[in-house]
């Protein structure tokens, strides 16, 4: 009987499957599922499948020596005593009545029908990689599971592309076969339906001794491990998304770690299994303990053989989410009489099949007899070994950790992306993103806006219904826009008589008041810049300037008082401003300081602080940057004394004038926004290591300057392998938070709710209202964090 046969999306196929050097590379865990509701893969009929390779030479190696190469990694997967798969190299395209493939004729196998079974294309200058991905380089090869049939899991057809340009040429064609070996045992574990996964490979790849980056954790992210050691190049899995071909690749060519075996397994199961043996199964779930979570990477490792007794599973990994939230994982193929340990690992890099989240909703923890979801009662580094059983697997559900009353952080998973705008209550937040500008409430999460990708500034009103960013015009100009819902914005053009800048750019958006005043800059021509203002009908008029440039960056909500920066005219330092009742007026701190600096920038330069970065919603508040505080450098050898100035953040008030925020560390602190009534201010500093990333920090009265990232660490609110590099926004209430970040996956904004902090008091961990309690609790002696974990 004929098989009814559809074929598989070629491009979203073609993006899961590649195989780049330096980044994804796929494998554990079905790559496509039939049948989400009840987890069934696609598999090859009766585990048997024909295979046939192409007719050229795979770069320096000749036909034979890629024939050979590939047989080996087929057998690899054939050898596999728990599983039933026979992928057998039946004959050369000649056979089937293809020609030797090349980029000219690469489409008579990809997309196309051949009669079925698994084709291996040799590319051997690299030329057909290049006609697909526009550059041969770094795409070591790719697999793609074309054919299906339309009424059961059967995989009908498959292509395997291989590029020549990957194998090492400066090396003896055995050796550097043996190499490349490790690009074709991990494809064709696609071919057979294998997708991604992640137990050793991130360790060994992304930890660096020196730097102490990305993934140093053997176990649960800063908990110590049962078990001793760490894992090197040769246990790292096959289907690790990473591979360097001359490192790792004889290593990856070979399946012997638990995690491949195990995989292979699942999908085309020898008799026996998975019952024979021992397993562990459970599921995880979300903070709130009841909704399950997919995506989590859980992992298990034998205490007395952790890295190639060792498996892991992306929870969901049968359905991939895609019947609904499933948070099932089940590790097969445990040793007798080993004792496990079991723990939820955030993924680092890579792509896989089952949707991951950037960051886990709680902090990586290991499984243990206390397990919930109250971080007070389940520690997450405590470890309670299981040793796995056959027939009933033992059962391990994990929840992800949340203290009570911590604040809640929430990721803006969106490509290059940052919080730069929120109301006054929190409940809108605005940002930029690589795919244009976004806008989030707790109910209703992100919706994107339109507007110009990486706009400077978004930014929302104090009533959380106006919205301004850059738009690109039909002309290709790039100007300030006002959103008008859905994908809709105003184009605001730019001052009357003024020329755009070269580069496109005319006008920019930096806020907007209640009443819908846009502030922000406005070029004419490349070298002349202004703050303006936009009102309605009134269109867009200059604020004036007293130095040789000026932008505005905030408004009050009824528009009346404009803060920004005006360049001295002497030397371009950006000065604070203020403008109200068309009056310009300059921010200013006593003493004047000089700092060993030309005599042309004394006294004067520094009796300005520098540029006012925000305005609470009545005016009263500003924050801004630049307030110089003299320092004294002694030299050791000659005892001379030096004075420098080192920038540092500050808040005016009516009553106070300019002040300082404080010291610290010694770092250049930036205030970027602040509550209603003053009392929190946020921020980054720079620290004086010029290589270190800024610190995020929030300031109040009672604490000074904290470090933002150990305030919401001391508290259990993790956003494990993130560096937060600075705190955009606080909302007027100051219980919302946003800003940026540096993660495995590029940057990212996020949003912080805290209504509640966590303190600790009489050594008991309480939650208490922010801002509102801190100053109480911190008078008389309570630390802010979980007891015992606490900071200040």
């Amino acid at each position: 009987m004929r098989l009814n046969r559809r074929h598989l999306a070629f491009t979203t196929t073609l993006a899961l499957a590649a195989c780049l050097a330096g980044s994804p590379a796929f494998a554990g865990g079905p790559l496509y599922i039939q049948d989400p509701a009840t987890g069934t893969p696609y598999t090859w009929p009766g585990g048997q499948a024909a295979v046939y390779t192409d007719l050229g030479t795979l770069g320096i190696l000749s036909n034979d020596e890629a024939d050979a190469m590939t047989a080996f990694s087929w057998e690899q997967w054939n050898q596999v005593p728990t599983a039933t798969i026979q992928a057998t190299v039946a004959g050369d395209f000649a056979s089937i009545g293809l020609p030797d493939i090349d980029a000219t004729n690469i489409f008579d196998v990809l997309g196309a029908w051949n009669g079925g079974g698994i084709h291996v294309v040799y590319d051997a200058d690299g030329t057909i990689i290049e006609s697909l991905f526009g550059y041969a380089y770094g795409v070591l090869g790719f697999a793609i599971v074309e054919w299906v049939d339309d009424d059961s899991p059967a995989i009908l057809e498959a292509t395997v592309v291989l590029n020549g340009l990957a194998a090492p040429e400066w090396l003896p064609p055995a050796e550097a076969a043996a190499a490349f070996a490790g690009i074709s045992t991990h494809e064709f574990g696609h071919a057979l339906n294998l997708a991604h996964s992640q137990t050793n490979g991130q360790l060994v790849f992304f930890f660096d001794v020196n730097m102490n980056t990305y993934e140093p954790n053997t176990g649960a992210a800063g908990c110590p491990v049962p078990y001793a050691g760490f894992p090197d190049v040769a246990q790292i899995e096959t289907m690790y998304p990473y591979i360097a071909v001359t490192w790792s690749g004889p290593a990856q060519s070979t399946v012997e770690v638990l995690d491949d075996v195990a995989a292979i397994s699942d999908i085309y199961p020898a008799p026996g299994w998975p019952a024979a043996l021992p397993a562990i199964a459970g599921t995880v779930y979300w903070p709130d303990g009841t909704s399950q979570y997919t995506g989590a990477n859980v992992i298990a490792r034998n205490i007395a053989d952790p890295w190639t007794d060792a498996i892991s599973a992306l929870s969901g990994d049968h359905s991939q989410g895609a019947a609904g939230p499933d948070g099932r994982y089940a590790f097969h193929g445990l040793t007798s009489g080993a004792r496990y340990a079991v723990y939820l690992d955030g993924i680092v890099a890579g792509a896989f099949s089952t949707p991951i989240r950037t960051v886990l909703p709680g902090p990586e923890e290991f499984w243990n007899t206390a397990e919930s979801n109250n971080g007070l009662t389940d520690l997450r580094c405590d470890v309670t070994p299981i040793a796995g059983a056959a027939g009933s697997p033992q059962v391990a559900n994990l929840k992800f950790n949340r203290i009570p009353g911590a604040p809640l952080f929430t990721p803006i998973e969106l490509p290059n992306s940052a919080t730069t705008g929120i109301s006054a209550d929190g409940g809108v937040a605005v940002g930029l993103s690589g795919w244009g500008v976004w806008r989030w409430t707790p109910a209703g999460g992100i919706q994107m806006l339109g507007g110009a990708p990486w706009s400077l500034k978004p930014d929302v009103s104090e009533n959380g219904r106006n919205i301004v960013a850059e738009v690109f015009r039909e002309d290709g100009l790039q100007v300030a826009g006002l959103w008008q819902s859905g994908q809709r914005w105003l184009e605001l053009g730019g001052l009357p008589g003024s020329t755009p800048c070269g580069d496109g750019n005319w006008s920019s958006a930096w806020g907007v008041s209640n009443n819908k005043k846009v502030v922000g800059l406005a070029w004419d021509g490349c070298a002349d810049v202004n703050g303006y203002t936009w009102e309605g009908r009134g269109g867009m008029r200059s604020l004036g300037r007293l130095g040789g440039g000026a932008r505005a960056n905030d408004v009050s909500a009824d528009g009346a008082q404009v803060v920004g920066w005006d360049s001295d005219p002497n030397t371009g330092y950006w000065r604070g401003t203020r403008w109200a009742n068309g009056q310009e007026t300059l921010f200013q701190q006593p003493p004047a300081l000089c700092c060993n600096l030309e005599d042309l920038w004394c006294p004067g330069l520094f009796s300005d602080a520098g540029s006012a970065n925000a305005v609470n919603s009545t005016g009263s508040v500003v924050v801004g940057e630049g307030y110089q505080v003299e320092r004294l450098y002694v030299d050791p050898d000659s005892g001379a004394e030096y004075h420098y100035c080192t920038p540092e953040a500050w808040r005016w008030t009516p009553a106070q004038g300019v002040q300082r925020l404080g010291d610290f560390y010694g770092a250049q602190t930036v205030a970027n926004d602040a509550s209603d009534d003053g009392n929190v201010v946020a921020g980054l500093a720079w620290p004086a290591d010029f290589f270190a990333p800024p610190v995020p920090f929030l300031w109040t009265p009672g604490t000074g300057v904290v470090d933002y990232l150990s305030f919401l660490n001391a508290q259990g609110t993790y956003a494990q392998d993130w560096i937060i590099t600075g705190v955009n926004q606080v909302s007027a209430d100051a219980k919302t938070a946003g800003g940026w970040a540096a993660t495995p996956f590029g940057y990212q904004g996020w949003i912080v709710r805290q209504s509640k902090v966590v303190i600790c008091h009489n050594q008991k961990t309480i939650a208490v209202d922010f801002p509102a309690s801190l100053p109480d609790h911190m008078s008389h002696g309570d630390t802010i964090g979980v007891c015992g974990n606490g900071i200040y």
